[in-house]
């Protein structure tokens, strides 16, 4: 699965998760799966990427997230960008 930042983000640290939630599910509030790992990426803007990137940020704001889909037929999901790990 893959999600293209919408916006511009401001150079600091930030924190990313993903929640799967079964779109045949009877409503909002059940269906969801637990939230995945948190990872972090930093915009830095001055610095060229090191080898190995996951999320290649330098000299962009707006980056591309990547990860495996949950095995729901139609899955859908909420990507949670925020600058806190929790």
């Amino acid at each position: 699965m893959t999600f293209l930042l919408p916006v511009a983000l401001t150079q600091t640290k930030y924190y990313w998760k993903v929640q799967a939630h079964d779109k045949t599910a009877p409503d909002l509030i059940t269906g969801w799966s637990v939230d995945s790992d948190v990872w972090e990426f930093t915009v830095d803007l001055s610095k060229t990427p090191a080898n190995g990137a996951v999320i290649t940020v330098a000299g962009a704001t707006r980056p591309t997230f990547t990860w495996t889909g949950a095995s729901l037929a139609g899955a859908t999901y909420v990507v949670q960008i925020d600058d806190a790990p929790d």
